[in-house]
């Protein structure tokens, strides 16, 4: 017994492209909340500021990356970056001799399945005065 089989149409098959993730409806990730305060370290101060990122749907986004810059007394800035964990938060921490106002700002916000929307950011900077 032998068979001939005959391929009709295109030689090569079509490859079927791999799965990818889908971003949830609207897709994007804004600040929800900045809280700063502070403890004593010796004749240091550490000052610290934690960052809530959240989806359109106020649900906490764990994996984005957070960028910030803090302002300290005096003018100097520092930097950094960092990613939230499963609540959504990260926490940064600076340790300074400087008493008075400390400011820290959301640069950016980065994530692989989700769009920064700084507009809807319900604050973008907050403010500590180390005593």
């Amino acid at each position: 017994y032998s068979a001939n089989y005959v391929v009709y149409g295109s030689s090569t098959p079509t490859p079927t492209p791999d799965p990818t993730s889908t971003p949830p409806p609207d897709g994007t990730i804004h600040v929800s909340n900045i809280e700063m305060w502070y403890t004593t370290a010796g004749r240091n101060y550490v000052v610290y500021t934690r960052v809530t990122i959240v989806d359109e749907n106020n649900v906490p986004v764990s994996d984005a990356t957070v960028s910030l810059s803090m302002t300290l007394p005096g003018g100097a800035t520092t930097t950094g970056s960092g990613a939230t964990g499963a609540d959504g938060t990260v926490t940064f921490s600076v340790k300074s001799k400087n008493t008075g106002t400390y400011t820290s700002a959301v640069t950016n916000v980065t994530h692989a399945s989700y769009t920064y929307k700084p507009a809807a950011n319900t604050e973008s900077e907050e403010t500590l005065l180390v005593p």
